[in-house]
């Protein structure tokens, strides 16, 4: 859990305050308890002066006095009133002689005195202490000297404790002082101690809640070389290093997405949960174009009983699995299936579905399987009608000249169709090589269509149908005639084997700013619409019962897609069965070559 600032700041303010505070209640107590010694200390020595006073008083001016009860009284009496003290005169027996505020008659023996047993034995004793014949706290000093001149003794001086209690007040009320005046310093200092510490503090979790939320430009303001200056270039280089490592993932992550959407394979990556959580869009194209792949659980949109039941294995078994498999929606496709399951560390993270799209193979396989069987049974036909009428003329024919032409003409007519096949065979293969076959120039459509009608117009006769252009006026484009020519004459032969007698052919063309179209229409048996998708193929053939051999190779409308796509045009084609069929084809216009 974070620390929030204000409390991190608090904390180190209350820290060292407590540390002062301790620091200067310490030190008070030391002071106050040291003050009354010392006050007593500097008392007792002002007291022993003033013993030391009192005896060279009564050396110097009590000659001729003796020692008795009342002979020093008006001398000790008048310093007692000029020094404050109580004074007490003993000798060395500890008999009191003078005292200024008892009777001395009436006072025990003063032998047994700390101060008075010290100044025996010292010259000079102090204490503190309580007393009886005052009832009183008092500090008492004592100097042992002479009291008359060979008349040996001891002054003592005496003051109230109270004395002692104002001066240690005193002192305290200097002390209380310091220690308030110290204890304001500390806080103050605390908190400016508080503030520099965690400030650069508050920086770095500052920066660091931006990192961790994904801001990796924000660094932190160093503040010298200390521990917290050091952390903070820790912290610094950390996030350095992890926006390079993030710019490297990043850049890495969109070369991979990159890859992933632009290859022509579907790729799907599902997780353990069975949620499909990557799918680029040929896998969206081929498996559900309509509804969105990413985070649906596959079985509700992968709809492939034998697709499901390999994933499972793969994800039970973590095997490789490779498959072939069909879709019928939202198409019909064919997939060659790739099933990878994604391990790290021992644990299983998903499974990487690649599919494949063959359906593009598998047709081209069909047409290949087509092409060999309709070219062999196209080259068969004329073939063994060669070989067969030739057998008939060896084995005996050749005497009936009758017989003889017969068979050299039907010959002849299975050698013409294997040259066409033949020739159609060589110009399909030049124009799916991609060589340049075209000589490009301007082509007026309208006078082209009526040429190629003339060129049929015997066919259109023997077949009992009728024909004619219509058009809007001349309509110019860049090509080649001879191939376009080709393209017509393919689209009016096909018209007249499949239109009954007395059917019309009509070829139009027209001109828009954009493309010219020109197209072949007839009132024939027309295409079922199943099979207009194939007219277009290799020796595709449309059979219909009434009209069972045309004699055409069914090369013819590949060669002329072929043409009009070299063109960069196009052809389609309109059919109903029973209706005829409309062969339409658009080229691109020539808008300076156009009248």
């Amino acid at each position: 859990m974070r620390v929030p600032v204000r409390t991190l700041r608090s904390r180190f303010a209350i820290a060292y305050m407590l540390l002062s505070l301790s620091s200067l209640l310490v030190l008070g107590a030391y002071l106050l308890h040291s003050s009354e010694r010392y006050v007593v200390e500097q008392l007792g020595k002002q007291l022993e002066s003033q013993a030391g006073l009192v005896l060279r008083v009564l050396e110097h001016g009590g000659e001729g006095a003796t020692v008795v009860p009342g002979g020093l009284e008006r001398t000790i009496a008048q310093l007692a009133a000029t020094t404050g003290a109580r004074i007490t005169l003993v000798d060395t027996q500890g008999r009191v002689l003078v005292d200024t505020h008892e009777d001395p008659a009436l006072m025990e023996n003063h032998a047994d005195r700390p101060e008075i047993r010290q100044a025996l034995a010292e010259g000079s004793g102090q204490s503190l202490r309580y007393s009886n014949t005052l009832g009183t706290r008092m500090i008492y000093v004592a100097v042992a000297g002479e009291l008359l001149p060979g008349v040996p003794g001891l002054v003592r001086i005496a003051l109230p404790a109270v004395d002692v209690r104002q001066r240690v007040v005193a002192y305290w009320g200097l002390v209380g002082a310091a220690v308030a005046i110290g204890l304001a310093t500390g806080i103050l200092a605390s908190l400016y101690v508080a503030q520099q510490v965690s400030r650069p503090v508050e920086e770095i979790a500052r920066v660091a809640e931006r990192l961790a939320s994904g801001h990796l430009s924000d660094r932190v303001p160093l503040h010298g070389t200390e521990e917290i200056g050091r952390l903070g270039q820790a912290l610094n280089n950390m996030a350095q290093a992890l926006q390079d490592r993030m710019e490297e993932i990043s850049m890495a992550k969109a070369r991979l997405e990159t890859v992933l959407e632009n290859v022509v394979s579907a790729v799907l990556f599902i997780d353990t949960r069975r949620r499909i959580v990557f799918a680029n869009g040929t896998a969206q194209a081929l498996l559900a174009p309509k509804v969105g792949l990413v985070g649906q659980y596959y079985p509700d949109v992968i709809r492939h009983d034998l697709l499901a039941e390999a994933i499972e294995v793969a994800l039970h078994e973590r095997t490789r699995q490779r498959l072939q498999v069909e879709f019928f929606q939202p198409s019909e496709r064919v997939a060659e299936v790739s099933l990878v399951p994604l391990v790290h560390r021992e644990a299983l993270q998903g499974l990487v579905v690649v599919l494949y799209d063959i359906t593009e193979l598998k047709r081209l396989e069909r047409m290949r399987r087509d092409f060999v069987a309709n070219i062999s049974h196209e080259l068969r036909t004329p073939v063994t009608a060669v070989k067969g009428f030739a057998e008939s003329l060896l084995e005996g024919a050749l005497e009936d000249p009758e017989t003889v032409r017969e068979f050299a003409g039907i010959i002849a007519q299975e050698a013409d169709r294997l040259a066409r096949l033949v020739d159609d065979l060589l110009e399909l293969s030049l124009l799916e090589s991609g060589v340049p076959v075209l000589q490009l120039t301007e082509v007026e459509l309208t006078s082209l269509a009526e040429e190629m009608l003339e060129r049929v117009r015997p066919q259109l006769e023997r077949a009992g149908l009728s024909a004619g252009v219509r058009y809007q006026g001349p309509v110019v484009v860049r090509g080649d005639r001879h191939r376009l020519g080709q393209v017509l004459a393919n689209l009016l032969d096909n018209a007249i084997k499949y239109t009954p007698s007395g059917g019309r052919i009509e070829v139009g063309v027209v001109g828009t700013d954009v493309e010219a179209t020109l197209w072949v229409a007839d009132t024939g048996v027309g295409i079922p619409r199943n099979e207009i998708s194939r007219i277009f193929e290799r020796f595709y053939r449309v059979k219909h019962g009434e009209r069972p051999d045309t004699g055409g190779s069914g090369l013819g409308l590949a060669i002329a897609r072929h043409i009009v796509r070299a063109h960069g045009g196009s052809i389609e084609v309109e059919s109903e069965p029973g209706q005829g069929s409309r062969f339409i084809v658009r080229l691109p216009l020539n808008r300076e070559g156009r009248s």
